[in-house]
């Protein structure tokens, strides 16, 4: 009988490369978990919740949204574990174009500088629902479109090119925009409008920031 010279594996060795792994996942995800739990659950801040934009209860989730970038790469790839470093994202979300959409991007684009160097933690985008291409082709001022305006904002679509959002929190758009908070694990966490889309959504997202070392 000929024996076989196929190396042996140890079962415990198996197990214990199973624990590493398993384990280091969960340290990955740990910081941005805790900064969640003390932000939106209010640890340390006087009188509930620490934050000004609406708190989404429960989260939403981005795959939900079913968005796609106009070079037909689905959102979702956009975050963890897609994603090796993933961003926090501002979304907004848009009837159409109008004036008050572009009064939103202005400012979220001021917020955005606003946070200094932690901006690099941070990416926005664009869905305008009554346009096709995410609207990148929509002349807003001086015959600039969308995508000239504004080169740095990742426009979306959605993949059916359904007329309606199934946005998290709301059956509709209750304003002609939105603004979603999403974290890089994918979470939808809290939500704007024009009545909070300045100062409020500049201090959530610098408390966050600093909570978190994720994105």
């Amino acid at each position: 009988m000929t024996e076989s010279n196929s190396p042996q594996v140890d079962p415990r060795a198996v197990r214990r490369g199973r624990v590493i792994a398993l384990s280091l996942f969960a340290i990955a995800l740990l910081p941005i978990v805790l900064a969640s739990w003390m932000y939106f659950g209010g640890w340390g801040a006087v009188g509930g919740t620490a934050n000004k934009g609406e708190l989404l209860q429960p989260v939403g989730a981005v795959e939900t949204l079913g968005l796609r970038t106009v070079d037909n790469t689905p959102l979702t790839d956009r975050f963890f574990p897609a994603r090796e470093e993933p961003l926090w994202l501002i979304l907004t979300i848009a009837e159409a174009c109008d004036t008050a959409c572009r009064k939103a991007l202005h400012e979220v684009r001021q917020v955005h500088i606003a946070l200094g160097k932690e901006s690099e933690r941070v990416e926005r985008g664009l869905w305008v629902v009554q346009s096709t291409a995410a609207g990148a082709g929509e002349s807003i001022s001086d015959g600039q479109t969308l995508g000239q305006q504004y080169p740095e904002l990742v426009l979306l679509e959605h993949e059916s090119g359904q007329a309606r959002p199934e946005l998290p929190g709301a059956a509709e758009l209750q304003t002609s925009y939105q603004i979603y908070v999403i974290d890089p694990n994918g979470n939808i966490v809290l939500r704007y409008d024009a009545s909070n889309a300045g100062e409020d959504l500049l201090d959530d997202l610098k408390k966050l920031l600093r909570l978190s070392n994720i994105g």
